[in-house]
């Protein structure tokens, strides 16, 4: 109880405290996220996602996510991921995520470890880094429909300059509302090493995972 009590806290704490740094972009990403079942172990996902800058500038661009996940022995799982981004005034651009993981499952908490590999494809005048990333996720329920989130990421760069270059912290909060619908709403600090370009994110999914299709006998 401690611990859900002290997640919550922070969590709060990190996302009202956001409205503190009035020098700093705030973003909005709005997403629904399909999970399509495959079979009892692996699924497809697609996952579009508007952002808005909360500043002034209004609408940022769109992105769509597709994603392979497979669900391995002891808790172990691997992605393969691609995002296309199609930006309001220029080129688009294209991600490439291979991730891998793992997760522990404790009695009143579970802990997930995931690795990433960035790789971003260089098109038209759109140049963008690579990098190493690393997510690590506390979870805790805090009831049969509710649970938190604290998630901290450090991005480490694979260009000219190998170092952390940007921080991600995300408290959580995750509703079920039905076997096959859920909503997530994360606040997000981004912050910059190598830049002022320091961020605050809105990050809110509305998930609709639909029912796996029957085997062919």
């Amino acid at each position: 109880m401690k611990l859900k009590k002290c997640l919550v806290v922070i969590s709060f704490t990190l996302l009202f405290s956001s409205f503190s740094y009035s020098q700093d972009v705030t973003l909005t990403w709005t997403g629904f996220d399909l999970t399509i079942p495959i079979d009892s172990k692996s699924q497809l996902d697609i996952k579009p996602i508007v952002r808005h800058n909360l500043n002034g500038d209004g609408y940022q661009n769109l992105s769509v996510d597709l994603f392979y996940k497979r669900k391995f022995n002891n808790g172990y799982f691997g992605q393969i991921l691609g995002r296309t981004w199609y930006l309001k005034e220029a080129t688009y651009r294209q991600f490439l995520w291979l991730d891998v993981g793992k997760v522990w499952k404790f009695e009143k908490f579970n802990l997930t470890q995931k690795f990433r590999l960035h790789y971003a494809i260089d098109i038209s005048d759109n140049f963008d880094g690579d990098f190493l990333r690393s997510f690590t996720v506390l979870g805790v329920p805090l009831g049969d429909k509710l649970s938190a989130s604290f998630n901290i990421e450090p991005w480490l760069s694979l260009n000219d300059d190998i170092e952390i270059s940007r921080l991600r912290i995300e408290p959580g909060l995750k509703w079920k509302i039905s076997d096959q619908l859920g909503l997530s709403m994360v606040y997000r600090r981004q912050i910059e090493s190598v830049s002022a370009n320091n961020q605050n994110h809105i990050v809110t999914t509305l998930g609709y995972k639909l029912d796996r299709m029957p085997a062919a006998k």
